[in-house]
């Protein structure tokens, strides 16, 4: 029996050594795995052969003298003990063979990788179908699990989890309570004339111009909205435009002023009066690029002069508006507009309300030409190249502030658990249907309108796919903040949510992902288990308290959103216990095949891998499939039902495993740079080897020859943020 064991445990390190074939720098680990075995445990050398080889004699020539020194009979009776001996082992071999007897040989080759056939492993995962909470959902079918060699760690930390109130609330659980003034029974009453029931999707006379994804289109219907406004002015418009000079911003200003002749001669042919325009750009501060002219050709030429900011500058949209509003106080009988052309939310929303205020004041409606908001995140990334005032080219990836679509974010983003974990955000986008929140309420309170500009180029998919019927009942709250707090206060969902979310994002179970010390291995496996623990606890309990019975909610016409939001709460806590099993298994495999880790060395990891398939693997992507299904049933088309349909259990985007390794460890610092042509920079510097430096300071990243530096000093300083606002 042990000696089966042994020969099991061979067997089984031998495969997870040849899954190191796909492993980048897999030489790391041939150390740590080498040291786990003993050779004289598999092999027995035989002495003799050491002696002949020391001797500098081969072995052929040994044997050949020892026969001719031996006497013929016992040559004789030697062969035919040899040939007895020989019948003798294909007898026994019939019967079993003893693990002793065998010698593995294991080798690390570098081949070529095997292509995987996608097509055989979704056969194995064709769903079936089982009936939950009164919808129809896919099921996971049930694998062939495998047993897995647990770690002797325990948690060492005590989990507690429950919920503070008991029931659900019935269909009028979000109804206001108390008097939030005019503007809260204003924006509840009128708000469907904004967002336009089943106008939405045909850009007429609705606050989101939707279906006008391109700016010709948009400036199409923003000039015949402007005539309709300025009628009883006989058509005197004086028009603002108000333009981020961000450098994500270069290709949307070279876009409009394609469009500009057109708009401005269609104005002149349908209203016969005149139209003055001016130019705004801003960034930290508002610049006045253009005064008002009649002149569309010096319109157009002002576009061309607007210059881009460094990245990292602060784009004060609200303060830009204000400032407008200042800048033409004086003027009278002309309609004032201004069009904000942005892309992304500013930095100065403290100051909303105040420039909603002035805008009112001062008689001036605004239209907003922005990107949509992608649902419940408020910041996104995108690639650029900037050149300084010196000529140095430098690229990177720049924060770009696009969302919320609401006044506070309303599904927190679980660790382990988020929809998007941990995906680039980019890459797993889901778009919200609506503006970005800031802009749409100053646009909606001013009398103007909000047009979303190409939501296929945006995100991973498009919002035409919902429906914009039921979008009707998931609506977002276009008020002050202050009355949207008050209002969501007694939320049970959201109560609901706050809570799992302080519980679950606590930093006493702070678990580390990448580039961390091998000493905290132990740690971070306790942390896991006591996650898993939490989780086990966390999900009962949610699905009990915290969400609304279908039949409950098919009886509400509106206020569904915050029912959707409980419900993808709970779908990331069961994408959470996935990937963190998965994780587990991850670290228990380093901590058992991994020795002698260099002190210089860090633990770093690898997803999106195919996962350990065990009995718990099998039941924790069952559940993820009924959740994920659940969700898209109960929302489609929506955000949340979105989320829910896209959900691919055979890939390994959402469900995934997990690979450990030990790597150099290079720590980026700040510091300051020294160039031979006299140059001194402080930057963080990101990589440095013999023949190139990589740095990053606020304007992006830059690689450079190290013979071009003449001396790098290190600083004891924070560093900069990796990605700069563009």
């Amino acid at each position: 029996m042990a000696t089966m064991q042994t020969h099991n445990r061979f067997e089984q390190d031998a495969r997870k050594i040849e899954t190191l074939e796909m492993v980048e720098d897999s030489k790391d680990h041939m150390t740590g795995f080498a040291t786990d075995y003993d050779d004289g445990e598999y092999f027995d050398e035989p002495l003799g052969f050491l002696e002949f080889m020391m001797r500098g004699r081969s072995l052929r020539s040994a044997i050949l003298q020892r026969i001719q020194a031996t006497p013929c009979w016992i040559v004789s009776l030697s062969v035919h003990v040899a040939a007895l001996l020989i019948l003798a082992s294909f007898t026994v071999s019939i019967g079993d063979k003893h693990i002793d007897d065998l010698v593995l040989d294991v080798s690390i080759r570098k081949d070529t990788p095997k292509v995987i056939d996608l097509a055989k492993i979704r056969q194995v995962f064709e769903p079936s179908t089982v009936t939950v909470q009164d919808s129809k959902v896919p099921l996971a079918p049930q694998l062939k699990p495998i047993e897995v060699e647990e770690m002797p760690v325990e948690p060492e930390i005590e989990v507690d989890y429950e919920m503070n109130f008991e029931v659900i609330p019935d269909e009028d659980f979000i109804t206001p309570v108390g008097d939030l003034g005019e503007e809260i029974s204003t924006a509840a009453g009128s708000q469907a004339l904004g967002f336009g029931g089943s106008d939405m999707g045909n850009g007429g006379t609705d606050f989101n111009g939707r279906g006008l994804n391109n700016y010709g289109s948009i400036m199409q219907n923003l000039g015949k909205r402007i005539t309709a406004a300025s009628k009883r002015l006989h058509n005197r418009v004086m028009m603002i435009w108000l333009v981020d000079q961000s450098v994500s911003m270069k290709d949307d200003q070279s876009a409009i002023r394609e469009q500009l002749w057109e708009m401005d001669h269609r104005f002149r042919e349908e209203g016969s009066g005149k139209l003055r325009q001016s130019v705004v750009a801003f960034g930290e501060h508002p610049t006045v690029i253009l005064k008002p002219v009649e002149d569309v050709q010096q319109v157009m030429e002002a576009f061309d002069n607007i210059k881009p900011s460094e990245p990292g500058t602060p784009e004060n949209v609200n303060a830009a508006l204000i400032y407008c509003t200042k800048l033409f106080k004086n003027v009278r009988g002309v309609k004032k507009v201004i069009v904000l052309v942005d892309d992304d939310s500013g930095d100065d929303n403290e100051l909303t309300e105040e420039a909603i205020k002035a805008l009112k004041n001062s008689g001036t409606t605004l239209y907003v030409i922005n990107r949509e908001s992608p649902f419940q995140e408020t910041e996104g990334y995108e690639n650029y190249s900037f050149v300084d005032k010196s000529g140095d080219q430098f690229n990177g990836t720049g924060t770009v502030r696009r969302g919320p679509e609401t006044a506070l974010l309303e599904v927190p983003r679980l660790r382990w658990g988020a929809w998007n974990w941990p995906d680039n955000w980019s890459n797993t986008q889901v778009l919200s249907g609506f503006g970005i929140y800031d802009q749409s309420r100053a646009a909606f309170n001013t009398g103007g309108a909000y047009y979303i500009l190409n939501p296929e180029s945006s995100g991973s998919m498009s919002s035409k796919e919902f429906d914009w019927v039921i979008m009707e009942q998931y609506r977002p709250e276009l008020l002050p903040r202050s009355a949207y707090q008050t209002r969501i206060r007694n939320n049970p969902f959201r109560q609901a949510i706050t809570q799992l979310e302080q519980a679950w994002n606590s930093e006493e179970l702070r678990i580390r992902l990448n580039n961390w010390s091998p000493d905290l291995l132990v740690q971070n496996i306790q942390r896991t288990q006591a996650r898993l623990a939490l989780l086990d606890k966390m999900i009962p309990a949610t699905e009990s308290k915290a969400i609304l019975p279908t039949s409950h909610l098919e009886n509400l016409k509106s206020d569904k959103r915050w029912v959707a939001n409980a419900d993808l709460v709970l779908a990331q806590l069961y994408l959470a216990r996935y990937r963190l099993r998965q994780y587990l298994y991850a670290q228990q495999d380093f901590t058992r095949l991994v020795k002698d880790i260099p002190v210089d060395h860090a633990i770093v990891w690898q997803h999106h891998l195919q996962p350990r398939r065990t009995p718990e693997e099998a039941r924790d992507r069952q559940d993820c499939v009924r959740i994920m299904s659940f969700l898209a049933t109960r929302h489609e088309g929506t955000p949340w039902g979105k989320i829910g349909a896209d959900f691919d259990p055979n890939s390994t985007v959402y469900l995934h495993g997990y690979f450990l390794r030990h790597a150099p460890s290079f720590n980026p610092f700040m510091a300051i740079i020294e160039f031979k042509n006299g140059k001194i920079i402080e930057a963080k510097v990101t990589k440095m080897t013999k023949e190139e430096v990589s740095y990053q300071n606020k304007k992006g990243s830059k690689t450079t020859p190290r013979s071009d530096i003449s001396k790098i000093t290190p600083l004891d300083k924070q560093d900069v943020s990796s990605r700069p606002r563009i």
